[in-house]
């Protein structure tokens, strides 16, 4: 018989890395495409009750705030208005009053052939406050369901931990009798007796997350902790009181995010506040996958196997987790000189990608390649932005350097793409980029053409 190769804790740690990874993505791009939807019916319905709502926003002019009664001089303006094509307000709006009773509401009839859903003001409002409506109920479940998956991640984090470090047991034990009368079951007995301890931590998942930081002496940037803590206590209190802060929030997220807010004010959770959830999340996992690892099994290999999934992230062009991630593993002294140096490289174009060229530049500064290999030259000169440099180069060097694949793909050559010197080196290598040439000479012409977009 052949015995099974034993699998090393770091195999198990890229395994559940890459599972939560594949989950919050899953999940963001079903929010992208939902909120995309969305964001098309609320188009379609503002566009089809876009009559009833300019009524509704005459209504809300001519109605005196204070005394709650209708101001005649804004009403016979409003009766000459036009509304749509050359119907005016009067000819819509028979008649207008408040009611005379405590609820203080505005009544109105309408002339019975413009008694219609999309003309009708109280209908029309009705259907655009819902659909906007929508909007929110997405954003905060997303929200939630987000946290959730951090949840389920950290409890498998969590269960492969209690394996490799005993103390978070503590004085947790396992009954005598049950391995008495339950048929020797031994190891069944203890890995329930552990599931059901790891659920128990669960209840508490920041508690845990923080015991697991400090039980592991864990880096993680001040920055995604802090964001982190308040995304997860608005999310509580979006679930928990109608998104109003409460003393618990006040008391348990970092001052920054307390300035000009009080007890009892709505938190939004709007499209920029998820995004930056989202990205904070993904950050945090990154830090406890890699700084466990770091510790425990810290192998090129895995080290490798992160990498390339920073690279994926370069090449999707989410560029604020890729910096994050290269700069990390670029300051690792553990892998190989030229392993750092490529992260850094990586580190230095996702800056790039986001703008930050004060960074940059001085960074820059300090990246000495002068006794590099040509690649990284080339790779310095792609982040410099030095076009002419960059040809030459590899002119000179090509495909020993950069391959067609390499140069038509890569991340670092995505604003050298853009360039005419880019156009002129696929002409003198049509055969290698035939494809990315024909594109490039075409694009101006507004023709069609069948290979990437760069």
């Amino acid at each position: 018989m052949k015995r099974e190769k034993k699998e090393k804790y770091g195999e198990k740690l890229i395994e559940l890395y890459k599972i939560t990874n594949e989950e919050i993505e899953f999940l963001k791009r079903y929010y992208k495409t939902t909120y995309e939807e969305l964001k098309e019916k609320q188009v379609s319905v503002k566009t089809k009750y876009s009559i009833g709502e300019k009524i509704a926003s005459i209504f809300d002019n001519i109605l005196d705030k204070k005394s709650f009664k209708i101001d005649e001089k804004k009403l016979k303006e409003a009766n000459k208005q036009i509304i749509f094509e050359n119907v005016k307000f009067s000819e819509i709006i028979k008649k207008i009053w408040v009611n005379g009773d405590n609820k203080k509401s505005l009544l109105f009839s309408m002339y019975e052939q413009y008694d219609r859903d999309e003309i009708n003001p109280k209908i029309s409002s009705e259907k655009i406050i819902e659909v906007f409506q929508y909007e929110k109920i997405l954003l905060n479940s997303m929200l939630s369901n987000l946290i959730i998956t951090f949840e389920s991640s950290l409890s498998r984090l969590f269960y492969s931990l209690v394996f490799k470090n005993q103390t978070y047991l503590k004085d947790k034990s396992v009954a005598l009798n049950k391995f008495i009368f339950d048929d020797n079951n031994f190891v069944e007995t203890v890995l329930s007796t552990i599931g059901e301890f790891v659920d128990g931590k669960m209840y508490d998942s920041l508690d845990t997350l923080l015991e697991i930081i400090n039980s592991e002496d864990l880096y993680i940037q001040d920055k995604i902790l802090s964001s982190f803590k308040e995304i997860y206590y608005r999310r509580n209190i979006i679930v928990h009181n109608e998104g109003k802060i409460n003393k618990r929030y006040l008391k348990s997220v970092d001052q920054q995010y307390k300035k000009d807010i009080k007890e009892g004010q709505e938190l939004i959770c709007d499209k920029t506040y998820l995004d930056f959830a989202f990205t904070t999340v993904t950050k945090l996992i990154f830090f406890l996958y890699y700084g466990i690892l770091q510790k425990y099994d810290n192998e090129a290999c895995f080290i490798d196997e992160i990498s390339n999934l920073a690279f994926k992230r370069l090449e999707d062009e989410d560029y604020e987790i890729a910096k994050t991630m290269y700069d990390i593993i670029s300051k690792n002294k553990n892998i190989e000189f030229l392993d750092r140096m490529m992260a850094k490289i990586n580190y230095l174009n996702a800056l790039k990608q986001l703008g930050d060229l004060k960074t940059l530049t001085e960074e820059l500064k300090l990246l000495d390649v002068s006794i590099a290999t040509d690649d990284f030259k080339i790779a310095k000169l792609c982040l410099q932005n030095n076009n002419t440099q960059i040809y030459k180069m590899l002119s000179k060097t090509y495909p020993e350097s950069f391959n067609a694949e390499s140069i038509k793909n890569w991340p670092i050559f995505i604003d050298f793409r853009k360039s005419q010197e880019y156009i002129k080196f696929c002409e003198e290598h049509s055969n290698d980029f035939h494809d990315d040439s024909y594109d490039l000479l075409n694009q101006d012409k507004g023709e069609c053409t069948n290979g990437k977009q760069h």
